[in-house]
């Protein structure tokens, strides 16, 4: 009935996101210390999250100024709260509100890493794990597109970016460090209760696993932290421009959030667009753009056979794709939408591309409709 104007959720491998994207909600995933998180029960042993990945806490809305209010209010004051939360930098301003709100958002300028102050947004299109089906690829596509055309009235500027390779292995290193444990505490949940697993969980989780001793922590510890240092080389340098200055090549990433629309209950693919920036402690969001059209389905059109397949993950996209094992027609008016990310501990300008790409979408859908009229 639309009673809630937020609600908050937790995420590891997109659990703030997916919802979001599953239900046409905004749905933000902070960095690590900006929401307090600290004291709640998570299915490990207490402590556990500190040798792997920590789970964080954000909030979902149907409005994008909905998230603002809460996020504007909650990260600077969150250390006063949280143990495990970082003080905030006074320097630090929530902007995203004021661009979406503004009807004359075509004045609000943002400074950023372009040349001459442009805000720029990498468009990553494959984490080359998955290939995009067609609804994806054409949403991405459609969003380059108008984020282009409005670059010069926002001060914006739009790159296309190779898919780096840390991104492709973030998900293997993202998988040992979220079962360091062997999943042995839930289990142990589990069968305490004699709790069934979902179907979706029951192919992927196993009774009987065992932690992993301290050394091989290390080990896989040590392979996030070369990850982490590949993704500032080859995402988030710094540059000279001819001027002396230094400058990041992006400022903001938008990507997918999954290979694929959203699936029937039960057939969800992998989460590693998601996931991924979890390991990084990256803060991302989800944002609504379009329905799937019936365009979109391709009905009786095969997959390109060009699009090498990836592996087994993107074989198991297919399948979501195959007319001989899905419906296509299950997708139809279900909710398309983008994720947006910024570098580690950048929430603030996380609200801002949010934000950005939510005002240029509705624009966008007024203006077709206007010119139906």
């Amino acid at each position: 009935m639309g009673g809630s104007a937020i609600g908050f959720g937790t995420d590891i491998g997109g659990s703030i996101r997916i919802p979001a994207m599953c239900n046409r909600l905004y749905g933000f995933k902070p960095s690590v210390g900006r929401v307090p998180f600290g004291g709640q029960r998570m299915t490990g042993l207490d402590g556990m999250s500190r040798a792997g990945v920590q789970a964080v806490a954000g909030p979902l809305a149907r409005r994008m100024e909905d998230i603002e209010v809460v996020m504007k209010e909650l990260a600077p004051k969150a250390s006063l709260y949280g143990e495990d939360c970082l003080p905030w930098n006074a320097a630090q301003k929530w902007v995203g509100a004021s661009l979406a709100s503004d009807p004359n958002a075509a004045r609000h300028k943002h400074p950023g890493s372009g040349p001459n102050g442009e805000f720029v947004i990498g468009i990553l299109r494959s984490d080359g794990n998955c290939q995009l089906l067609p609804p994806i690829r054409n949403l991405m596509d459609e969003l380059s597109t108008l984020l282009k055309a409005n670059g010069k009235n926002l001060n914006i500027k739009v790159v296309d970016l190779p898919t780096p390779k840390a991104w492709t292995r973030s998900q293997s290193v993202m998988s040992k460090l979220m079962g360091i444990d062997g999943g042995a505490e839930m289990s142990k949940m589990l069968l305490a209760t004699d709790e069934p697993l979902v179907p979706w969980m029951s192919t992927r989780f196993k009774h009987g696993g065992k932690s992993q001793p301290l050394e091989r922590v290390a080990e896989i510890q040590a392979q996030r932290s070369q990850l982490e240092r590949e993704m500032i080389r080859d995402v988030w340098k710094v540059t000279t421009d001819d001027k002396g200055r230094k400058r990041r090549t992006v400022d903001a990433i938008l990507c997918p959030l999954a290979s694929h629309p959203v699936p029937e209950i039960e057939r969800y693919n992998a989460v590693g667009y998601t996931s991924s920036w979890v390991l990084f402690d990256y803060p991302a969001g989800s944002v609504p753009v379009r329905p799937v059209k019936e365009e979109d389905l391709e009905l009786g059109k095969p997959l390109d056979e060009k699009l090498k397949m990836l592996g087994s993950w993107d074989e198991k996209s297919r399948e979501l794709w195959d007319e001989s094992m899905t419906d296509r027609r299950v997708y139809l008016g279900s909710v398309l939408s983008v994720q947006c990310v910024t570098a580690r501990l950048e929430d603030e300008k996380l609200a801002y591309v949010m934000s950005l790409v939510d005002r240029v979408v509705r624009d966008g859908i007024q203006k077709g409709k206007e010119a139906k009229l």
